[in-house]
């Protein structure tokens, strides 16, 4: 995972952890297919910092 994308998030266990937006299989399944799992603004973000947008 690119640096710019950890951080993102401070403290990536804490922030899975408080989430109730998001069930262990949700997670599991966008891991599995690699695509990203959050509201807009941080999936627009996450592209650009990629270079996907």
């Amino acid at each position: 995972m690119p640096k710019q994308l950890l951080g993102l998030v401070g403290d990536w266990t804490a922030f899975f952890k408080a989430s109730p937006l998001y069930g262990v299989d949700e997670i599991e399944s966008h891991e599995r297919t690699g695509r990203p799992l959050g509201d807009i603004r941080f999936i627009e973000k996450a592209g650009k910092l990629l270079g996907r947008v």
